[in-house]
């Protein structure tokens, strides 16, 4: 009823179709383009250094705020003065040390 040439001619198209599909699924999209000889580009690590890169701008920022924070109390000019209580604090840290090497 079915001719052997028939057979052959339509299984052979198949077999094809078959094992492409069968490359692509194990090796993927990925390694067909190696297999060519070209590196598809790493989205995923990409993402990963503009994440990073992100926080640490976001961290810089809000040290930046922190730091603005605590000196807004103090006049630009007195910046680097030390307040009387901090230099109270130093001179008895001193008297407590020198009573101690006695």
């Amino acid at each position: 009823f079915f001719s052997s040439r028939s057979r052959h001619t339509s299984s052979a198209s198949v077999s094809w179709a078959r094992r492409c599909v069968q490359e692509t699924a194990i090796n993927g999209f990925r390694g067909q383009l190696a297999k060519k000889g070209i590196v598809p580009k790493d989205h995923a690590q990409d993402n990963l250094k503009i994440i990073q890169k992100k926080q640490k701008q976001f961290a810089e920022k809000k040290a930046v705020i922190e730091n603005k924070k605590e000196s807004n109390w103090k006049i630009e000019r007195f910046t680097e003065v030390n307040s009387i209580v901090t230099h109270h604090v130093k001179e008895m840290q001193k008297q407590y040390k020198e009573k101690l090497l006695t």
